[in-house]
């Protein structure tokens, strides 16, 4: 339903300038009942930054004596709190306050509050931005942000947006942190942008410095005067990018918003980092600085993609001393970006292993193999190596007895052949699991030779040494 009030000309608000249209139907002592509707009624309205809301509104403009008249036009204005909203124009955000036609598009720029008031104005001419204001009507735009959420993040004066204040537009998703206070005085204030930063990208941030500075921007005075007190820190507090350093560029300035965007200029390391504004960075190009710091900190991920597991060939080797075997290590993910594996022994002694993963047994006894990634990730797979060693063989003769005596090999039995030829007609004539044996079953004057090896069952079958070179002896 339309809302009626009654309004005389004479007597119009002051909002736009009083110059009347030469031949306007409206003449100054007409009474008239004007009656506006907008959107069916409403006059408050909730939208979010960057979302768009549509505005009509029906007229009637009436005369005392019953007679509509069509001589007038609308237009709307943005009042406190201008920024919060851009009027549409033909698809485009505009800068203007003040647009004319019975229809306005505004969308939502930063959380808060703004008054839009629409007028009837008299004359048809909504171009000349002239002539009397017959009736208006105030609505109320509430930009809702939400705490997390909110694109913008403020300085000294909080959410006030007042002249002493960094808002930042880009990135949007900001946590307010409460400020570092000596007493009642702040000394920093700290926000969170909650956008990840990668490390393969550059950073990059737009921001507005109080909300006075658009018609004032002078590029040299805010190289020197802003972009020169800004830094990028890392967790320690070291500066990582300034101006200073040539890595902190100021890109530029847009009139629409009032915003300047800064970017930095390398790929900077996953880790966390600040954004500091300094305390005497002086806002709007006035007398006012900011007072103390004001802080945003941020993160950069690591976009690698690191090893997550190794899986090697076999997780156990048994080899005879001077045997090689060669593992293969399989990276997960595949497609990791360093799948290289640095590969150790425990016991180059007992076996060592190659930059390929090629296992040389060198002596009896155990020693551990570790594939390990070289991504810094430090992911490892291992293998048990057992070798089955070389064993030196010795020789005596007494009363008939024949005693063979021989180094150790660690976990091994033992395996003793004889014969009477150097070369050939060996036998085995005992298994042990001592270092020697005694021999009874030879004769007196003969010539003997004997040779042992070291031997290992290994899940249901036997990994055997080296023989020992054949050794003689004669019986006594």
């Amino acid at each position: 339903m339309l809302k009626k009030k009654r309004i005389t000309a004479i007597v119009a608000a002051m909002m736009m300038a009083v110059t009347m249209l030469p031949g306007a139907a409206f003449a100054a002592d007409d009474e008239m009942d004007i009656l506006i509707d907008v959107n069916g009624g409403e006059t408050t309205f909730d939208i979010a930054p960057g979302d768009e809301l549509d505005l009509t509104a029906e007229v009637e403009a009436v005369s005392m004596d019953g007679e509509e008249n069509d001589d007038y036009h609308v237009h709307w204005a943005k009042m406190e709190g201008k920024k919060r909203v851009n009027f549409i124009e033909q698809g485009q955000e505009s800068a203007v306050d003040m647009v004319a036609g019975n229809s306005a598009k505004v969308k939502g720029v930063t959380a808060g509050t703004v008054a839009v008031t629409v007028s009837v104005v008299s004359g048809r001419d909504h171009a000349a931005c002239s002539g009397t204001v017959l009736e208006s009507e105030e609505l109320t735009i509430n930009v809702k942000g939400g705490e997390e959420n909110d694109p913008y993040a403020y300085g000294p004066q909080g959410k006030d947006v007042a002249k002493q204040s960094v808002q930042m537009i880009e990135p949007k998703n900001i946590t307010q942190v409460y400020p570092a206070k000596d007493g009642d005085e702040p000394t920093e204030y700290v926000n969170k942008i909650n956008k990840q930063f990668r490390d393969d990208e550059e950073l990059e941030f737009t921001f507005v410095m109080g909300k006075e500075m658009g018609n004032q921007f002078d590029e040299e005075s805010f190289k020197q005067n802003t972009v020169s007190k800004i830094t990028l820190q890392d967790a320690k507090g070291a500066v990582v990018a300034s101006q200073e350093k040539g890595n902190l560029v100021y890109t530029d300035y847009n009139e629409l918003d009032r915003s300047t965007a800064i970017f930095i200029e390398e790929q900077l390391p996953a880790g966390n980092y600040t954004l500091v504004f300094d305390k005497d960075i002086y806002v709007n190009n006035a007398e006012n600085t900011l007072g103390v710091p004001v802080k945003f900190n941020l993160e950069v991920i690591s976009t690698a993609i690191p090893v997550k597991s190794i899986k090697l060939s076999a997780a156990s080797l048994t080899l005879k001393q001077g045997a090689a075997k060669t593992l293969k290590a399989t990276v997960s993910p595949a497609d990791a970006d360093d799948t290289t594996v640095i590969w150790k022994s425990s016991n180059t002694k007992v076996a060592a292993v190659s930059t390929n993963g090629k296992v040389t047994a060198k002596g009896g006894g155990t020693a551990t193999i570790t594939a390990r990634s070289d991504d810094g990730t430090n992911v490892t797979a291992k293998c048990t190596v057992t070798v089955v060693g070389n064993v030196k063989l010795s020789l005596s003769s007494k009363k008939g007895t024949v005693t063979a005596k021989w180094t150790k090999s660690a976990g091994s039995k033992y395996q003793i052949q004889r014969s009477t030829k150097k070369n050939s007609g060996f036998k085995t004539i005992a298994t042990t699991s001592k270092n020697s044996y005694a021999d009874k079953k030879v004769k007196k004057g003969k010539t003997y030779y004997y040779k042992v090896r070291a031997m290992k069952a290994v899940k249901g079958s036997t990994v055997y040494g080296n023989f020992t070179k054949p050794a003689k002896v004669k019986v006594k």
